[in-house]
């Protein structure tokens, strides 16, 4: 069986971007609908037999009818394929007025998808496979403990067939995204002697896929965001979890969404205004940021109008995040505004949770990027 692993879209955000002239009206939804055109293509053309949404459809319990009928009509392209959904209700799926957007899906598309809002095990057939989806949705009155219940759900799975858990919860050692900080945490120990093969987890915003080390055929999975939440996210690749329990690894592969927004940075260094003005053109002229998420930073000792400089180029590429001035003395030091240095330090993290570790390679690594004259711009 092929399985998408997918969650978080916040559908209806709208942290950064600019006004655009479509129904949606906003760019950042906009975005959100090519992200996933590029799920449902994928999908199709993959022989994807399901799609796991582990919560989080919209940003509101109230979503207007416009984005519902958009998820509505990307579900139905994917139906009429015969792909099959569940949705494992998380925080920003609960009811309003007793009105659950992913129950109406499921009762839109009875045969193809399922909305879990209670804990149990989903049963799921297709063709000659058998998948067993353990769930905790969000939020949900447990009769015992969090671990306990998890132990719980593992004793109704055939160790036979392919097994996932799924819920928003997070390791003991990750630090959720900040619309999620209130989900539960659970102690890795608790997997050693569970049976399933694969966790989809979610809330936690960095793509990470992990093997636990009690068991090698056992994953623990975070999509992340199918797409960018605020800027910090755009310097992070988003995309989706791809599963093959046919595979003879059956390790969840990260699949990067191709329509994601590049994120520019354009560095120079000037004496004069005019100086400042001419290198800025040169880099628009030559270099094609329309789609492009752009950071401004301008090495000078000049008093600058950083407006001026936002009005004269925003038309120039999709989106100017911020503009900063910085000393030229500091031309050659890496400084906490760093991209690249912060770019290390979300890559390191996803190599090991020993903080010790981590400073330790951070340091190794921006040593090798000074040595080697590299900096973000590189």
């Amino acid at each position: 069986m092929r399985i998408i692993h997918t969650g978080d879209f916040f559908i209806g955000i709208q942290n950064f971007g600019k006004s655009v002239p479509t129904f949606a009206g906003f760019s950042q939804i906009d975005d959100y609908i090519k992200y996933l055109n590029f799920t449902i293509d994928y999908a199709i053309s993959n022989t994807v037999d399901l799609i796991l949404v582990s919560g989080n459809v919209f940003f509101s319990s109230q979503p207007s009818i416009f984005l519902q009928n958009l998820i509505i009509e990307k579900v139905q392209e994917a139906v009429y394929k015969k792909i099959k959904f569940i949705f494992v209700q998380g925080q920003y799926d609960q009811p309003y007025r007793h009105s659950s957007f992913i129950k109406t899906l499921s009762e839109l598309f009875p045969d193809n998808v399922t909305a879990v809002v209670d804990v149990g095990v989903q049963k799921i057939s297709i063709r000659d496979s058998f998948l067993q989806i353990a769930c905790i949705p969000t939020p949900s009155i447990l009769k015992h403990s969090l671990e306990e219940s998890i132990i719980h759900l593992s004793n109704q799975i055939d160790p036979s067939g392919y097994s996932i858990f799924c819920s928003q919860l997070l390791l003991e050692s990750f630090k959720p995204f900040f619309l999620l900080s209130h989900l539960q945490k659970f102690k890795p120990e608790i997997l050693k002697n569970l049976v399933f093969n694969y966790y989809a987890l979610g809330g936690y915003h960095i793509p990470l896929v992990q093997k636990h080390v009690s068991n090698p055929h056992t994953y623990i999975g975070y999509p992340g965001s199918l797409g960018e939440i605020q800027y910090g996210d755009s310097l992070v690749e988003k995309g989706f979890l791809f599963i093959d329990t046919k595979s003879k690894s059956k390790k969840p592969v990260f699949v990067r969404n191709k329509s994601q927004r590049l994120v520019t940075l354009i560095r120079i260094t000037a004496d004069t205004i005019d100086d400042i003005y001419e290198k800025l053109d040169e880099e628009f002229l030559l270099n094609d940021f329309k789609e492009s998420i752009t950071r401004i930073v301008i090495h000078t000792e000049l008093q600058v109008e950083k407006q001026d400089i936002k009005q004269k180029y925003s038309s120039s590429c999709f989106y100017i995040y911020n503009i900063e001035i910085i000393s030229k003395s500091h031309n050659d030091t890496f400084k906490e505004t760093n991209t690249l240095e912060k770019f290390v330090e979300k890559y390191i993290q996803l190599k090991t949770n020993d903080l010790t570790e981590q400073k330790a390679l951070i340091k190794q690594c921006l040593s090798y990027f000074v040595e080697a004259d590299k900096n973000d711009t590189d």
